[in-house]
């Protein structure tokens, strides 16, 4: 799900369990806050780096895929933000047909 105010990945721990994706716990808390600026309770982990495959679109990025380990409000067991999806030029993610047209190769 595209995520306009989120600024980092997220993962519900369901989804996290279900794929074995392991999780790490931070050794400094970091304060999480919903785009209202109310802290969201987490238990501050977060997954190891991961690669993002969607269609015919890969990236890898050492400095940005780790995914918060969180439950996201509604059904949804992933959050992409805005940011990364205007990063890599995706197209259709106000109608529901997310692509990725323009991406150049390097991701």
């Amino acid at each position: 799900m595209l995520d306009l105010g989120s600024t980092s990945f997220a993962i519900s721990p369901e989804a996290a369990l279900a794929f074995a994706i392991p999780a790490v716990k931070r050794t400094k808390p970091v304060q999480t806050k919903d785009v209202s600026g109310r802290e969201i309770v987490t238990e501050g982990l977060f997954t190891v780096l991961l690669g993002l495959s969607y269609g015919n679109h890969r990236s890898f990025d050492e400095e940005d895929h780790a995914f918060k380990v969180l439950k996201p409000s509604g059904d949804c067991d992933a959050l992409i933000p805005a940011w990364y999806l205007e990063k890599h030029k995706a197209r259709g993610t106000t109608t529901s047909h997310l692509h990725f047209l323009h991406c150049s190769g390097q991701c």
